[in-house]
C-alpha cells in the first residue's frame, strides 16, 4: 500500500470518527501491528470467521486509535441555573397607595405604609387642598391601589412602576386634570420617571403643557414634624403664583 493511499485511508477513518484535525505522534506502529496480529482468530455465533488484519491495516488502525486517544476529553460541567433575583424579590414586593380625586382638576396620591390615613391626616389634607383650590368643599373617600393588584399577578420593580405609571396616566387623561399632588417622596419616586424627577424644582415639575406635579411631605411627616409644613406651603404658594402669572 502506497504512502499516499495510507494517508487517504487514515483521513477517511478520522473523518468517519468526527476528528477535525490529526496531529501524528511518534508511536511504535510495528509493535501495535504485532500486538493486533497476535490476537487469535475470533469466531462469532453465526460461524463466520474474522480474518486477521494485514500489517498495514493494523498500523492504520493503530494510528486511528492513537489519534482518537490524543483528543482532549472535555469534562461535563453541570451549570447551575442562574437565580432570577428580580423574580425572587417580586414575591416580597408589596405596595399600597391612597388616591383622592377631590375635583376634576386635582388628583392626590399618597403611599401607605402600614395604616391607612387617620382622621387627623384627613383633616390636614382638607386644609391643604382648600389652599390649592378654594372650590373644594369636601374630600371624597380615597381609593386604595395595591401592587400586585391581585395575588396571581407577580412582577419586579419595573413592572410595578409601569403599572402605577399607566394607572395615573389613565386617571389624568380621564379628567381635565391640572394638578397632581404627591404626599411624600415615596409616591413621587414610584410614579415619576428618572427624567421627570431630575426636573423637579421647588417641589414642582411639569408633566405636560397642562399638568403639573407637586411633591410635598407626607401627611404623617407634617403632623409629627410641624416645621415641614413650611416646605409644603412654599411648594404650593410658588405653584399658585406661577399659575396666576400665566393667567
Amino acid at each position: 500500500m502506497s504512502e499516499g493511499h495510507d494517508i487517504e485511508v487514515r483521513n477517511q477513518y478520522l473523518k468517519t470518527l468526527g476528528i477535525v484535525q490529526y496531529r501524528p505522534r511518534d508511536i511504535n506502529t510495528e509493535n501495535a501491528a504485532q500486538t493486533i496480529q497476535a490476537q487469535p482468530q475470533t469466531t462469532v455465533d453465526t460461524g463466520a470467521t474474522v480474518s486477521e488484519p494485514s500489517a498495514a491495516q493494523a498500523a492504520e488502525i493503530a494510528s486511528v486509535i492513537e489519534a482518537v486517544t490524543e483528543e482532549p476529553i472535555k469534562p461535563v460541567v453541570a451549570k447551575a441555573k442562574p437565580i432570577n433575583v428580580e423574580a425572587e424579590v417580586a414575591h416580597d414586593l408589596a405596595l399600597k397607595f391612597a388616591l383622592w380625586q377631590p375635583s376634576d382638576q386635582l388628583l392626590v396620591v399618597s403611599a401607605v405604609d402600614d395604616k391607612l390615613p387617620d382622621q387627623s391626616q384627613i383633616s390636614l389634607l382638607k386644609n391643604i387642598l382648600r389652599a390649592i383650590d378654594q372650590g373644594i368643599a369636601s374630600l371624597p373617600q380615597f381609593d386604595v391601589v395595591n401592587w400586585p393588584p391581585h395575588p396571581s399577578m407577580a412582577g419586579g420593580e419595573s413592572d410595578a412602576r409601569e403599572f402605577l405609571s399607566t394607572l395615573i396616566s389613565s386617571k389624568l387623561a380621564s379628567n381635565p386634570t391640572k394638578t397632581l399632588l404627591f404626599l411624600g417622596d415615596s409616591a413621587r419616586d414610584w410614579i415619576l420617571s428618572d427624567q421627570q424627577k431630575d426636573k423637579v424644582i421647588d417641589g414642582a415639575v411639569a408633566l405636560s403643557n397642562s399638568v403639573t406635579a407637586l411633591s410635598i411631605p407626607a401627611l404623617e411627616t407634617m403632623l409629627s414634624k410641624p416645621e415641614t409644613k413650611r416646605q409644603a406651603w412654599h411648594t404650593i404658594s410658588s405653584y399658585l403664583s406661577s399659575k396666576a402669572d400665566s393667567n
